[in-house]
């Protein structure tokens, strides 16, 4: 069977993509905290039993649903879902960063992706570059994301009490500070 030789990225390129793919995993467990927040469910292994499997978008709606369960104000309501809008736009971006191949251009040092796709039309192929610049704003941006999620879910922390109440008894025990 023939072996095609596996082009190596740069070092500093194939670090930002595995940082994205890391920043991501802490914004979707965001989603899944938030998610358990909403429960508010007195044990977080249930609220993590029930989001474990589900992917992004699933995790999206269901926050998404259950906020407008438990939140009547529309302007709050249309504050998350700026923020899931947001996510959404992370989440495409990611997909097509992590789902393609890479060819490293040295002439400009840049990334080109490479994609194929088989549609209705036939087969075609989409190149675009990367410099390390992008892959680091994006980066940012996943965090900047991640960021407003936690800001809103702890600006509204009264309705969500779950988490707090059970982070308050973390910060008890780590404190040994426990009620009697």
């Amino acid at each position: 069977m023939p072996t095609e030789k596996i082009e190596e990225l740069p070092k500093d390129f194939s670090s930002e993509i595995g940082r994205i793919s890391l920043h991501f995993a802490y914004l979707e467990r965001e989603m899944r905290n938030s998610v358990d927040c909403l429960l508010d469910l007195s044990r977080s292994d249930l609220g993590y039993a029930v989001t474990a499997e589900l992917s992004c978008k699933a995790l999206r709606n269901l926050l998404g649903s259950l906020h407008k369960i438990v939140e009547r104000d529309t302007e709050i309501i249309a504050e998350l879902d700026n923020i899931l809008n947001q996510i959404t736009k992370i989440e495409e971006k990611r997909n097509v960063i992590l789902h393609s191949l890479w060819r490293y251009n040295s002439r400009n040092d840049t990334i080109e992706r490479i994609k194929s796709t088989a549609k209705s039309k036939g087969l075609s192929w989409q190149f675009q570059a990367f410099d390390l610049s992008m892959l680091k704003d994006f980066v940012f941006d996943i965090g900047v994301v991640r960021n407003l999620l936690k800001d809103f879910i702890f600006s509204n922390r009264t309705k969500y009490s779950s988490l707090f109440r059970r982070m308050e008894i973390m910060k008890r025990i780590k404190d040994n500070n426990l009620p009697e």
